[in-house]
């Protein structure tokens, strides 16, 4: 009787720490996914921003864009008219392995579908310009 109290609590206390160890993961994931959705939407604001300041300084001031210039007008339009099919997509609710079958089936076959701010590589850029160049009020490096 004893044996099998031990062995069943031994049972439990390994499955505890099963399911301990995966909600430790889930929530690693979790944490993960917002951090690079809200990075995106942060690096889209800066482009929208941006990008405003562009055409009113073209619409009054008599300024020329830039060959890069246009270029980033036209990116920060191609993000926010993609943005509007990404979100329905993330929103829908589907299993998260659903998601990362569809997400993975887009970026195979239609790699510009998702907005740049929310590609691994402009958000890669992002974090070491922020790790080379000092933040305002950083005295630090100078």
């Amino acid at each position: 009787l004893f044996r099998s109290l031990k062995e069943e609590s031994g049972d439990l206390n390994s499955s505890l720490r099963r399911l301990l160890s995966q909600v430790k993961r889930g929530w690693e994931r979790t944490k993960s996914g917002l951090e690079f959705y809200s990075s995106g939407l942060q690096l889209l604001w800066q482009d929208i921003q941006y990008a405003c300041n562009l055409v009113s300084k073209a619409a009054f001031s008599n300024y020329t864009l830039r060959a890069w210039e246009v270029r980033t007008l036209q990116r920060t339009v191609k993000d926010l008219l993609t943005l509007i099919p990404f979100l329905i997509i993330l929103i829908i609710p589907l299993s998260p392995v659903g998601h990362v079958l569809v997400f993975s089936f887009f970026q195979k076959n239609f790699p510009e579908f998702f907005p740049s701010s929310f590609t691994e590589q402009r958000q890669n850029v992002t974090k070491i310009y922020r790790d080379i160049v000092p933040e305002d009020g950083d005295d630090s490096g100078r």
